[in-house]
């Protein structure tokens, strides 16, 4: 009887918008073997749990079917599942033995954020979702010009070849704006700039290469800088502080007009302070905010200065 484990399979799938048709083909006798029903966007992962390819498939009705493969023939797996999508996030969970599914794009519902599990028996919905929905890519970065000061240029979709790849600046002032961060929803951009004569941290629309309103909500209202995001894009975290003191504040992220709440603070560390033009960051908070990672002082002591007198003198007596 032929197995995954004794011979050579070699499963072809395309992901394209179109419908597909995995086929799978013993690479020892180069024929293929019976194929499942033809479907778009396909996922195809290996269970390791219960040793078979498990492959996923858009069906008519509107829903995922899933189909198993034994090393000689594809059968359908009943059950209901999550409803048809394409450009979906499928992979195989060592750890707690399970498949998980992340989000999409549905033609009836447009982008999904919705996370499934499937066990080995049945589909379940997980109600953490809090991920958001991911669509396109952007990246910002920091670029020092001598006559404006630091400067935010976007990079749209920096996945493209490099050949087609072009730098826009994004905020580009008198003022220094730098520690650009592109919300995880992409609807925002927060950033630090010093306009009011000190770092403050701001909140903008971002809409990549068509971020040209000039809308902006002051978030902070002491000196400010190092915006952090949680993973769903409701909640900013930034820094306020003096010399090696830091204290992490917090606010709440809601729709315009008044998007930005009032800021809290959540605690204090010390660190030596970052330049705000090298775009460096002291910390970075878990994907639910609930814990932070701090580049922290090691002890409370303060840097200090040595200063040797006579060293001349007493180098060349040696």
């Amino acid at each position: 009887m032929k197995t995954l484990a004794t011979i050579a399979t070699v499963l072809l799938c395309l992901r394209f918008n179109l419908p597909t048709q995995p086929v799978a083909f013993d690479a020892k006798v180069a024929a293929p073997q019976a194929a499942a029903k033809p479907g778009p966007a396909n996922h195809m992962i290996y269970d390791a749990q219960r040793r078979q390819v498990l492959l996923l498939v858009s069906n008519q009705s509107g829903q995922e079917e899933l189909w198993g493969w034994d090393g000689q023939q594809w059968r359908l797996i009943p059950g209901s599942g999550p409803a048809a999508r394409e450009l979906s996030g499928a992979v195989y969970d060592t750890r707690r033995k399970k498949i998980v599914l992340y989000g999409g794009l549905s033609p009836k519902e447009g982008r999904k954020g919705d996370t499934w599990e499937w066990d080995g028996k049945s589909w379940r919905q997980m109600t953490d979702t809090s991920v958001g929905t991911r669509d396109h890519h952007s990246l910002v970065y920091t670029e020092v010009n001598p006559k404006t000061g630091a400067d935010i240029w976007l990079l749209a979709d920096p996945s493209k070849p490099s050949v087609e790849l072009k730098s826009v600046p994004l905020l580009r002032t008198p003022a220094t704006e730098s520690q650009g961060q592109i919300s995880p929803d992409g609807k925002w951009l927060a950033y630090v700039s010093n306009e009011s004569g000190r770092s403050q941290v701001y909140l903008r629309p971002f809409g990549g290469l068509s971020s040209g309103s000039d809308t902006r909500w002051q978030v902070s209202s002491v000196n400010s800088t190092e915006p952090r995001w949680r993973a769903d894009g409701k909640e900013l975290f930034f820094l306020t502080g003096a010399g090696q003191q830091a204290k992490v504040m917090a606010v709440l992220i809601g729709p315009a007009p008044n998007p930005a709440g009032t800021p809290a603070p959540l605690f204090e560390f010390q660190s030596l302070g970052t330049i705000v033009q090298s775009n460096a960051f002291r910390y970075s908070p878990a994907a639910d905010g609930q814990r932070f990672l701090v580049n922290a002082s090691a002890t409370p002591v303060q840097p200090s200065i040595e200063v040797i007198l006579n060293w001349g003198s007493s180098s060349s007596g040696k």
